[in-house]
């Protein structure tokens, strides 16, 4: 399986708040790790294997494959990228909240 694998406490190189985190001493997790908590992709066993899914807060997502919880999986259509379906469980809610509240 290919991964993303931080074998040491690192700089901001990263996009993501929860990489940053991770990569610093504030929120460190013990080394090496794969980074990432978000993601998309296509479900290979389980709810039914095929269908597509994103998901939110399920660590080291900067994987090959990852062990999602079906509590965690977002059903997404075909008609957009696995891009697209990546933000939409945090990115999403929040652009939804601020456009509501604003």
């Amino acid at each position: 399986m290919k991964a993303i694998v931080v074998p040491s406490p690192g700089g901001p190189s990263v996009l993501e708040l929860r990489d940053i985190s991770q990569r610093s001493e504030t929120y460190a997790r013990p080394v090496p790790f794969v980074p990432g908590g978000v993601g998309a992709g296509r479900v290979v066993a389980g709810v039914p294997a095929g269908d597509r899914v994103a998901w939110e807060d399920v660590p080291g997502s900067y994987a090959e494959c990852v062990a999602v919880p079906v509590a965690k999986a977002l059903p997404i259509p075909d008609t957009i990228t696995d891009e697209e379906g990546d933000s939409l469980p945090l990115q999403g809610p929040t652009a939804h909240y601020l456009a509501a509240t604003s």
